[in-house]
């Protein structure tokens, strides 16, 4: 069964992969992102910014998703220690207001909230490849706030860490498993 899929951060490196196995399963893409123009093919596309709550009600009261794979964040380790704060602010905002949103309309959307190996800290060459199940025990101001996106969304909400990624062709590969085949089983 096709699905209606609301990917945040729709412009973004990852997205690009993600909206072509979307794409190719047969499921409507609704992007969204913080940049005017959508770079990549999506059915319908909504410029706004997460952190506007209200923006982002409107627009799943609009689009009412079958789910939300949010890969929205300042993404940048480098950033997060040129501005902890607010970076730390912005990403955990951004989610909880993903997630209240939903709360709010009552929608049944499932929201995968894809992380960052950067969850786990400093892991030993020895540890690799981390297992989801491995400890977190982020170590920069970027870790916490993607820690607190993947605990925080309850029932509704699915977490990945991206700690192992391989592009092949359009397709994003996540430990070993196409990206398209997770979110198939998942959805």
């Amino acid at each position: 069964m096709h699905k209606k899929v609301l990917v945040t951060g729709a412009n973004g490196f990852v997205a690009r992969y993600l909206v072509s196995s979307l794409k190719s399963l047969g499921d409507e893409v609704v992007g969204v992102d913080i940049f005017p123009e959508p770079s990549w093919n999506v059915d319908k596309y909504y410029h706004c910014n997460l952190l506007e709550a209200d923006a982002i009600r409107i627009i799943l009261s609009v689009e009412r998703p079958d789910a939300i794979i949010h890969l929205a964040a300042v993404s940048s380790v480098a950033q997060s220690w040129k501005t902890p704060v607010d970076s730390f602010l912005n990403n955990t905002n951004i989610f909880l207001n993903l997630v209240e949103a939903v709360r709010a309309l009552k929608l049944k959307t499932r929201i995968i909230s894809v992380g960052s190996s950067e969850e786990y800290g400093n892991i030993p060459i020895a540890d690799t490849p981390i297992p989801e199940s491995h400890p977190l025990a982020p170590c920069s101001p970027y870790d916490p706030c993607s820690t607190e996106a993947g605990v925080g969304g309850g029932e509704m909400s699915f977490v990945h860490r991206a700690a192992m990624q391989f592009f092949v062709g359009c397709f994003l590969w996540i430990d070993s498993i196409p990206v398209s085949k997770l979110v198939e089983r998942w959805l």
